[in-house]
């Protein structure tokens, strides 16, 4: 009795782990999050761009490709740029099909960091979905843009002990004022 009971609960254990298997592969693997399209693009798929202040980044890279089950794999792909607003139209809303499309994209911007797949494989919904990624500040840029601004700075106000401030006496013009005679002999 005791061994039919450890084989019920043996195979509840391992339902219950089949079934958070599946729910695991069903969900996206995006870390992006899915809302209604932007006001300005209410009838299309877009992917939004902004920083890490909620800003929006217009100029980044969208390199995206839409798979279809029923069309193939790259049934639409290309290569788009942000509008001021941070949005891209990657799909017309009259062109989406329900349960057939699914998205891929990497979103790159200078001086952002990019982690060369930024939406993998994510289910498209709707006919007015928006993908919302994020992109941080790349470090190694932040600190390199602060060193030029300190060196402009020092450009722009020398103190008067660092070279620029200190002018050499050879540097002068000679004018009867700053001319020492030499004693003559």
């Amino acid at each position: 009795m005791r061994n039919a009971v450890k084989n019920k609960l043996i195979r509840r254990i391992l339902a219950v782990l089949m079934a958070i298997v599946v729910l695991l592969r069903v969900m996206p693997l995006s870390n992006t999050d899915t809302l209604a399209a932007t006001a300005v693009h209410a009838d299309g798929i877009t992917i939004s761009v902004s920083d890490e202040t909620g800003e929006p980044l217009s100029g980044a890279g969208v390199l995206y490709s839409i798979d279809s089950r029923e069309n193939g794999k790259k049934y639409k792909a290309g290569n788009l740029t942000t509008d001021e607003t941070g949005a891209a139209v990657i799909l017309e809303g009259s062109l989406y099909a329900s349960d057939d499309l699914s998205l891929s994209a990497v979103i790159s911007k200078a001086g952002y960091q990019t982690d060369g797949i930024t939406i993998a494989d994510a289910q498209i919904t709707s006919e007015s979905q928006d993908f919302q990624v994020i992109l941080r500040k790349d470090a190694v840029v932040e600190e390199a843009s602060e060193e030029i601004q300190e060196d402009i700075s020092k450009e722009d106000n020398p103190d008067e002990t660092s070279p620029e401030a200190v002018k050499n006496e050879e540097d002068e013009p000679k004018t009867e004022e700053n001319v020492t005679p030499k004693d003559e002999e």
